[in-house]
């Protein structure tokens, strides 16, 4: 008998290896590979930054949109192209915060799940796991948070939302008592951005199954979320928004991805975290990309 033991002991041996061990795919990250992500908001700034609008209590003229304001400041520093500039125009929605009021924004939140294909465009499998990123776990988390539910902060007498107390803080010394501007959300039907082979990565959880995060090329992201003819088709999350409904001029609107990170320069290595996009008089969307503070600890909600 003594002579099978070894034998025995073996294939015990080589019937347990697979046990809790995955084979890694070529285009599969490890958990610790946005640990030097940054955060990237990208901005398009609104038409009717320019002299003669800095002071508009109607804001913007002449555009379809939310109700907004102009102002500007001054201080001394470098315009984007390095020129020296001391005249600063911003714009705001809601009320200038010297004549008060609530103002509240319908907030349509779009849920937005990931379909990770094959680069025949087929559905794909990774250790008999479907890379289908569901976006749903993340969807009522959101609505429970403090940019949508109100909390009590030192810039308001009453409970508000986390960027109504921060807005307010800005505007301390101008504001009157009840200005406020916030959000009133709603979820709407979830779309999925389908992803082929070579335009993202992904990193697994750790039973195997999709995903703890996943990174996309931030080129293709913006082509899959933003539509590119008018009148707009189905083919993209906005488009298909817009048509049905869920979203509209007048809204402030939250594409809700789960945790995603943006590449750029076709590079996984080049990666950044959040994606802000402002286009007047289409639409005002914040397309967020929040992920765990275990994934990324120096990451914080901005």
């Amino acid at each position: 008998m003594k002579k099978f033991v070894p034998a025995l002991l073996l294939l015990i041996f080589a019937l347990a290896m697979p046990v809790g061990v995955f084979a890694q795919e070529a285009d599969e990250v490890s958990p610790n590979a946005v640990s030097n992500a940054h955060s990237m908001h990208p901005t398009t700034p609104p038409r009717g930054h320019q002299n003669g609008q800095d002071h508009a209590r109607f804001g913007l003229a002449g555009i379809d949109s939310v109700a907004n304001w102009n102002k500007h400041f001054i201080t001394g520093g470098i315009d984007p192209n390095g020129n020296p500039q001391h005249i600063w125009y911003y714009s705001m929605v809601g009320n200038p915060p010297e004549l008060g009021n609530t103002t509240v924004f319908n907030a349509p939140i779009v849920p937005v799940s990931l379909d990770l294909r094959n680069a025949d465009g087929s559905p794909r499998f990774v250790n008999g796991h479907r890379l289908f990123y569901d976006v749903t776990p993340f969807v009522q988390p959101t609505v429970n948070s403090p940019v949508f539910q109100s909390s009590k902060y030192t810039s308001s007498d009453v409970p508000t939302q986390f960027t109504d107390a921060v807005q307010r803080a800005e505007f301390a010394d101008q504001m009157r008592p009840d200005w406020h501007t916030v959000l009133n959300p709603s979820v709407k039907a979830a779309r999925t951005m389908v992803l082929i082979r070579g335009t993202y990565r992904f990193a697994l959880n750790a039973d195997g199954s999709c995903c703890s995060f996943v990174l996309v090329d931030a080129d293709t992201f913006v082509n899959e979320l933003f539509p590119s003819t008018f009148p707009f088709d189905n083919s993209t999350a906005i488009g298909s928004a817009e048509n049905a409904g869920d979203m509209t001029t007048k809204d402030i609107s939250t594409f809700l991805f789960p945790n995603t990170y943006l590449y750029t320069q076709h590079d996984p290595t080049h990666c950044h975290q959040g994606h802000l996009d402002i286009s007047v008089p289409q639409y005002l969307s914040l397309h967020p990309a929040r992920s765990h503070p275990l994934l990324h600890p120096r990451l914080s909600l901005t």
